[in-house]
């Protein structure tokens, strides 16, 4: 990257745990990236899942296992 060039808003220092920007230009909230990026794989899957029962319990729909 050139010195003078802008940097991309998902850039490698915007998921950096010192940076303190919450939000990219485009209004992706880097605070959640951030959130699942500190989690493994398995985490990361485990809390989709918990998600998907959640909107699922909402409509009225019965969760698989």
């Amino acid at each position: 990257m050139k010195e003078n060039e802008p940097k991309h808003p998902l850039s490698e220092e915007a998921f950096s745990p010192d940076s303190t920007q919450t939000y990219s230009k485009d209004g992706v909230d880097l605070s959640l990236i951030r959130w699942m990026l500190s989690m493994t794989p398995t985490q990361r899957l485990q809390t989709l899942q918990k998600n998907i029962r959640s909107v699922m319990r909402l409509r009225g729909e019965k969760p698989t296992t």
